[in-house]
């Protein structure tokens, strides 16, 4: 029962953050569309889309019931 809810809590955390990599690349396209393609806040979302595409990769790494 425990695994099958690791499970559940890794896949809805996969989704997440899919969903946030998505949006926040949407956000950078749109921040580039109007000419603004560098600042320290950019940089700062653009560092946030590394370590949530490496919180993915980590948690695809384990996509087993018993993980």
């Amino acid at each position: 029962m425990i695994a099958a809810i690791r499970y559940v809590r890794r896949a809805l955390r996969r989704a997440w953050l899919v969903y946030e990599i998505h949006e926040t690349e949407s956000y950078l396209r749109a921040c580039a569309r109007d000419g603004l393609i560098d600042s320290l806040h950019l940089r700062e979302w653009r560092g946030r889309v590394c370590t949530m595409r490496c919180e993915l990769a980590s948690l695809n790494a384990g996509r087993t019931w018993g993980s």
